[in-house]
């Protein structure tokens, strides 16, 4: 019975379990869905129609996220302030013997270069089987596709995963002490 007359052990047994519940759901829920919205900066260094298509598939794709810049310099700057999670600058053609595509990232976001990385071999896949549908047959088949990708980092290497925890875990118990000083208040 004496429970019962605790608001603050009431608002601590059943209202703060669902509202953590919530907060963790909206922060962690969009990654367990694929629904990573990257914001990505592109540079077309080459110029060329094929590089255009694949920009076009890119933009069609990311549709406001995707932004294209006139400079290596622009992504560079993008990415390092963190206006960007991801940088693409396409710097020769698809099927080349160079690497055509250089991934710019920041090494506070690792988890923007496997999602850049599949977003642009399935744009360039569909870009060179209408390429290679569009020029017939060959007499050997396709040919064995080359690297596609490489990645530069950009800005000062830190131990992202650990201050982002320790900023969760103050924000944790700065949430926490307000609870506790709102309802000592009741």
């Amino acid at each position: 019975l004496v429970f019962l007359r605790d608001r603050g052990g009431l608002a601590l047994a059943f209202g703060l379990p669902p509202l953590m519940f919530v907060i963790f759901a909206a922060l962690f829920g969009a990654s367990t869905r694929g629904e990573l919205d990257l914001r990505i900066a592109t540079f077309d260094a080459v110029g060329s129609a094929q590089s255009a298509a694949l920009l076009a598939a890119l933009a069609e794709r990311q549709q406001d996220r995707l932004v294209q810049l006139d400079s290596l310099a622009a992504v560079d700057d993008r990415v390092l302030s963190g206006r960007a999670d991801v940088g693409i600058v396409i710097q020769g053609p698809l099927g080349g013997a160079d690497v055509p595509v250089v991934l710019v990232v920041s090494p506070g976001r690792p988890i923007a270069v496997p999602v850049a990385q599949g977003l642009v071999q399935a744009v360039a896949a569909n870009i060179q089987a209408a390429d290679r549908q569009a020029a017939g047959p060959g007499p050997d088949g396709p040919p064995p596709a080359p690297p596609l990708t490489v990645q530069r980092s950009v800005g000062q290497s830190v131990d992202a995963e650990s201050t982002y925890y320790a900023g969760a875990v103050s924000i944790l118990f700065l949430l926490f002490n307000a609870v506790h000083v709102a309802l000592a208040g009741l």
